[in-house]
């Protein structure tokens, strides 16, 4: 079943000192995500990237994140075309910055990119060793369509109790039972 209506989050991203013409709306209509697995020699990597893009729209915003790295490494990061089994080439123009990885060893960097993603094609994120060391990748994830179920309705509140006695709550209803932690209905005190 098709969502009701298509979900258009602006986002604003700021850039600078935050002046008003520093601020690039974003509109999100996919949401595409990978799990970033550690290769060979670096295993003890992990962290996930996000895509967020809408059809028609010059540009897209990536989100990458790594954890498990050594403190003050500075990774390169790109979205490519293809898949981590097959490989393919820089997706778009603009600057991915750089991962630069704290004293947890995590590190995370967004970049908003000028390209027109096509939906029937694959696309991956993979994590280089250095910006001398472009060749060596350490980590990769497949970009995928993200997916997840609505969260479900709780149920309603018992009655209160009948005038003259003081009567307790309702029984709080339960949560959906699919995709999420429905609402809790919660009940009337009497008096």
């Amino acid at each position: 079943m098709q969502r009701i209506g298509r979900v258009l989050i602006a986002a604003a991203l700021v850039f600078g000192c935050g002046d008003d013409e520093d601020i690039v709306p974003v509109v999100q209509e996919h949401q595409l995500v990978a799990n970033m697995q550690g290769l060979e020699g670096f295993e003890q990597l992990g962290g996930n990237a996000t895509v967020d893009w809408a059809e028609g729209e010059n540009q897209f915003v990536a989100v990458a994140t790594l954890i498990g790295d050594e403190p003050g490494a500075a990774r390169p990061w790109h979205v490519h075309f293809g898949t981590c089994a097959t490989g393919g080439g820089i997706v778009g123009t603009g600057e991915y910055p750089l991962l630069m990885v704290g004293d947890d060893g995590t590190a995370s960097a967004t970049a908003t990119i000028t390209f027109e993603l096509d939906p029937s094609v694959d696309y991956l994120v993979n994590y280089h060793r250095s910006a001398d060391d472009l060749g060596t990748l350490i980590a990769c994830g497949d970009l995928a369509e993200a997916t997840g179920g609505a969260g479900g309705t709780g149920g309603s509140g018992g009655m209160g109790g009948t005038a003259g006695s003081a009567g307790t709550g309702g029984t709080p209803g339960a949560g959906g039972s699919t995709g999420g932690t429905g609402v809790v209905g919660g009940g009337t005190v009497g008096y």
